[in-house]
């Protein structure tokens, strides 16, 4: 018989959103962006966030082309 204890994982703390600016746990549902992502809150420093953002780049000729045609 095995005597190890067993070792229970905390799937709800695992999927826990953490503040990118503080590392907080404490961390509220905040409504929606745009394309209906949830956004959350940190209850420590404020931070408004959306769990797993892509950034998103737009290349130097992408910019021009704007530039030149607004």
């Amino acid at each position: 018989m095995n005597s190890q204890p067993i070792q229970k994982s905390n799937d709800f703390e695992d999927s826990q959103p953490v503040c990118p600016r503080c590392g907080s746990h404490n961390i509220r549902k905040n409504g929606h962006i745009h394309n209906d992502k949830q956004n959350h809150q940190c209850k420590d420093c404020g931070r408004q966030f959306v769990e797993n953002n892509r950034e998103k780049y737009i290349s130097n000729s992408i910019k021009k082309w704007i530039d030149n045609n607004h």
